[in-house]
């Protein structure tokens, strides 16, 4: 496997944190960037492509005209899938798309593609699958890098401009120095997305007992302390959650109705709950739930108050219900 991601340092993460803070109404407010027209973003039915059509970046759309540049050029394309509520789609055009340094090295170096995931959901979701095989998450914008016969080598979803610079630098450097790597690293990949989409094997039967492991198992790899999955970014995964107490419910193991209650109260206490109007944002950019993305979505409202009315229902702790109640008197009034 390849290796291109930078290192991330405190002050980037710092930095981004701030960036989420300053660039909180961006993804409503409309950015123009420092070009001229860019005809092949500007004539698109797309919305979210028709924003970026005067981007330093000279973005192609997927599709023949942009594969065949990158053939005659033999440059990888870096191709990068958002839509036009992504908060961070929005702050990544402005931080890296419009800035010269950035925009000269991708123009020069790539054949830059974009696309908007609500117009391609299907490429957009065989993409996403690579990047959470790579990073162990997803999320938009997701930018990948491609062979030119668009076979993935890497892909990430938004960093910081300098450590973004620095791996535009790494891919840049290997697709020249080490090419045959780095069309190994695309038949590998595509290899294995082959697999994962067509793979015929034979269903497992889901028998109590295996759901009742899946469960256990899924409660260890909980955060001790605070509660959720992984070490990145906190979200809620609702239907984990619900999965988890439902499995709590039918086998009364309490280590699994344990991890779900420490990341119910963790979510309730956190910035990731608006204590205000009610209701949840996205997720929290921290581990600790501390620091939410500015983003409240109708979906999430409804999967989150389910699983607290569960939860309710179950421990009989009068904040779940407090917390569902506040949250759908918040969707009947605001969304």
């Amino acid at each position: 496997m390849l290796h291109f991601r930078p290192a991330f340092r405190p002050v980037a993460i710092l930095a981004a944190v701030i960036a989420l803070i300053v660039h909180a109404s961006i993804a409503q407010a409309k950015f123009v960037g420092k070009a001229d027209d860019n005809p092949r973003m500007s004539q698109s039915s797309s919305p979210y492509l028709r924003s970026h059509s005067n981007d330093l970046v000279r973005w192609y759309d997927w599709g023949d005209e942009a594969f065949k540049r990158a053939r005659e050029l033999k440059r990888p394309l870096f191709v990068s899938f958002g839509y036009t509520a992504c908060h961070w789609c929005h702050v990544m055009q402005e931080t890296h798309f419009n800035n010269e340094a950035i925009a000269r090295t991708i123009n020069e170096q790539f054949v830059p593609v974009l696309v908007d995931r609500e117009q391609r959901t299907a490429l957009d979701d065989t993409y996403m699958l690579v990047t959470e095989l790579l990073t162990q998450r997803g999320g938009w914008p997701n930018n990948m890098f491609l062979t030119t016969d668009l076979k993935p080598f890497y892909g990430t979803g938004y960093i910081p401009p300098q450590d973004f610079t620095g791996l535009l630098s790494g891919v840049t450097e290997s697709w020249v120095q080490d090419n045959p790597a780095v069309l190994a690293e695309g038949d590998r990949l595509a290899t294995l997305l082959e697999g994962y989409l067509n793979r015929k094997q034979e269903a497992q039967n889901l028998t109590p007992a295996l759901m009742a492991d899946a469960a256990k198992t899924l409660s260890r790899k909980f955060d001790a302390f605070a509660g959720g999955l992984g070490d990145g970014p906190r979200f809620f995964r609702p239907t984990v959650l619900a999965f988890m107490l439902q499995q709590a419910e039918r086998t009364g193991d309490a280590d699994v109705l344990d991890a779900v209650e420490r990341t119910l109260q963790s979510g309730l206490n956190g910035g990731i709950h608006d204590h205000i109007e009610g209701g949840f944002h996205r997720y929290a950019v921290d581990p600790g739930w501390r620091v939410p993305h500015f983003e409240k979505m109708l979906n999430d409202q409804a999967l989150n108050a389910e699983v607290y009315l569960t939860a309710y229902r179950l421990t009989g702790k009068p904040e779940y219900a407090a917390t569902a109640r506040k949250t759908i008197d918040y969707v009947l009034a605001d969304l």
